[in-house]
């Protein structure tokens, strides 16, 4: 990615969703881990990029789906 307008697309695409910047934060941290660092993402395309964003919805809500729910307290 060699100009700003790249790095725009970049932004949108990770930060699409109203997301606190906690959460852009740690999409940023995941995606850079899958394709190995800052410099690796930075030469991704974007549709690679969607592809990875994709792959980490799906583990996570494989996560989410295998946590053992807490039973709802009564109210008195």
């Amino acid at each position: 990615m060699k100009n700003s307008t790249e790095l725009d697309k970049l932004k949108n695409v990770l930060f699409k969703h109203q997301a606190s910047e906690q959460d852009q934060i740690y999409n940023l941290c995941a995606v850079m881990e899958v394709v190995g660092g800052y410099s690796e993402l930075m030469n991704l395309p974007i549709p690679a990029l969607q592809e990875v964003l994709k792959y980490l919805e799906f583990v996570n809500k494989q996560a989410n789906k295998s946590m053992p729910k807490m039973p709802r307290m009564r109210k008195r």
